[in-house]
């Protein structure tokens, strides 16, 4: 199984790049003292308070999670690694100093509590303040262990707290290093060979570990929304899945929305995994913005005609099929609800209203341009219209 590791390597910064702000994925947790500063000549980076803790945003899965800390300058005052909720601001700390060695605390609301619950004495060479150390916690039996530069030093069992956020704790120190890493019990190695998932897609190959029967479902899920997913063949270690294409009127995440990937069996075991959702490779997306909607030859104008708020609405249309006077279809459409083609067409599309009626929604169009005239099937409304189409005099097959 395939550990996760998450770190900060302030050795890679440079001068022209530093710090100005807590970098992305990481934040401060409950209690700390939010001053920060940059040292560039040591290539490290403070919270230079009294205490702030700097956590990993994700959290931490499986047997054995830990954090490891270096720092970059020597301290008397320690700095060091902690493993803590991220809500609550409880769990556990280490601080290495050149005065006490290497201490571990219990945390409350992020900030230190109570006398130590072991201690590493050391001698003062190498300096106790700049060895790389690992706080340890087994998530089952709740020990907690102290590494240094990798070796065990010293353990403790204490289960007041159940913390899964990993990062490392600034007291004056500069941090030079911080890592997360921990082995999940079950996982997602590979999906889709790392590409985004189209609508529709079938035989969507997924490769996990650790689940000890086959997953029997799988939720798909986007900002409280889901769409359908269903298990294919194969075993518990790699088998398909395919997911649904779009429905008229049925809730759709825009094109480039992350969704969460659920799959779980009867055992139960659990393993999520994200990926975005890209339009198919025969289709074209644009916004509209800035759109025509008092004029029969613009899209725009037919879906505001069927009740739609074009603006800030998804268009998502496929190329006409190949004819013979059109070998290569041309068909271009314009933020403004416009289009340009070479020959008449018949084409397709999926709109997604941002607003006002139906928004969230995916709704399906089909469309016949011929001499400057729009016909429209499809939507709310305008299957009443006719093949007589609307039309306006004067207008070009160059659209609008």
């Amino acid at each position: 199984m395939p550990n996760v590791i998450k770190k900060l390597d302030f050795t890679t910064v440079g001068a022209a790049d530093p710090f100005t702000a807590v970098p992305v994925g990481w934040e401060y947790s409950v209690g700390s003292q939010q001053s920060r500063t940059y040292n560039i000549s040591a290539v490290s980076w403070t919270a230079k308070s009294i205490q702030s803790n700097i956590i990993d945003t994700s959290p931490m899965q499986g047997t054995w999670i830990q954090s490891t800390v270096q720092l970059s300058t020597s301290q008397s005052n320690g700095s060091g690694a902690c493993i803590l909720d991220r809500v609550t601001g409880n769990g556990y700390m280490v601080t290495a100093d050149t005065s006490n060695g290497h201490r571990l605390y219990k945390t409350a609301a992020g900030q230190l509590n109570g006398s130590s619950l072991v201690q590493v004495t050391q001698a003062t060479t190498p300096v106790v303040s700049l060895q790389k150390h690992t706080l340890r916690r087994n998530t089952v039996t709740n020990e907690l262990q102290i590494l240094i530069e990798g070796v065990l030093a010293a353990s403790v069992t204490d289960a007041t707290y159940a913390p899964t956020y990993g990062g490392g704790q600034s007291r004056y120190g500069y941090l030079r290093y911080i890592e997360t890493e921990y082995t999940p019990d079950v996982g997602i190695i590979a999906f889709n060979g790392g590409n985004p998932v189209t609508a529709g897609q079938t035989g969507i190959e997924v490769e996990a570990y650790g689940f000890t029967a086959k997953p029997t479902a799988v939720t798909a899920e986007y900002g409280g929304q889901s769409i359908t997913a269903t298990i294919g063949t194969g075993t518990a270690d790699n088998f398909e899945i395919d997911i649904q294409d779009r429905v008229d009127g049925q809730d759709w995440p825009l094109n480039g929305t992350t969704l969460t990937y659920t799959f779980s069996n009867s055992v139960p075991e659990t393993a999520s995994v994200t990926r975005t959702l890209a339009n198919k490779s025969t289709e074209t997306v644009l916004t509209y913005s800035g759109v025509v909607t008092d004029d029969a030859s613009s899209l725009a104008y037919h879906l505001a005609a069927d009740g739609f708020t074009p603006e800030g609405g998804e268009m998502v249309y496929s190329q006409p099929p190949a004819t013979g006077t059109m070998p290569v279809p041309d068909l271009v459409l314009t933020a403004e609800g416009g289009w340009t083609v070479s020959e008449p067409c018949t084409f397709e599309s999926w709109f997604r209203p941002a607003t006002g009626t139906g928004a969230g929604n995916v709704y399906y169009f089909n469309w016949i341009i011929n001499g400057g005239a729009v016909v429209v099937t499809g939507g709310l409304t305008s299957s009443g219209l006719t093949s007589s189409g609307l039309t306006r005099v004067g207008l070009t097959s160059s659209g609008l």
